[in-house]
């Protein structure tokens, strides 16, 4: 669990959460980030390879710029709207989560968060986001039709 000790530990020179603008703590085995709602303004955030199953915490994170948390759990793309208030939110980096390998993982997020300038360190401008005929609600009915292949198909690339 990610806590306000361990947090001003790694930062001896703050007091208090809310002065603090960067957090990097990768590979630290974290699951619960619940903690960073009480950090108004973190602006960069790196929680990769971590346990991290959801991005709620970060729904009022209002001056987060860049967000790292490959290889963590995500697995639905529900999580991904929680970062729509986040309009400062300019690069986001998902890859190796589970929601990485549903059908249209990309298109799906550039939809809600098209203020992006990177995805998975590859600048947006490089992926072809123009398919109108694929609305949000089209691509969850059908990743929730898919649901069940897709986990098999998680749970076996975990297994190896």
């Amino acid at each position: 669990m990610l806590t306000k000790e361990l947090i001003l530990q790694k930062h001896s020179s703050s007091s208090d959460l809310s002065s603090i603008k960067t957090i990097s703590m990768w590979g630290s085995d974290i699951e619960n980030i619940s903690i960073l709602k009480e950090m108004p303004n973190i602006e960069i955030i790196s929680l990769s390879v971590n346990r991290i199953r959801t991005l709620s915490a970060l729904s009022s994170c209002y001056k987060l710029r860049e967000l790292y948390l490959r290889k963590n759990l995500i697995s639905s793309l529900s999580e991904i709207h929680y970062l729509v208030p986040l309009k400062n939110l300019k690069i986001l980096w998902l890859e190796e989560n589970p929601i990485s390998k549903l059908p249209n993982y990309r298109q799906y997020i550039l939809t809600l968060l098209p203020q992006l300038v990177k995805l998975d360190n590859i600048p947006v401008q490089c992926y072809n986001t123009t398919n109108p005929n694929k609305t949000i609600s089209q691509i969850e009915q059908r990743n929730k039709e898919q649901a069940p292949q897709n986990l098999r198909r998680v749970a076996s690339s975990i297994d190896t």
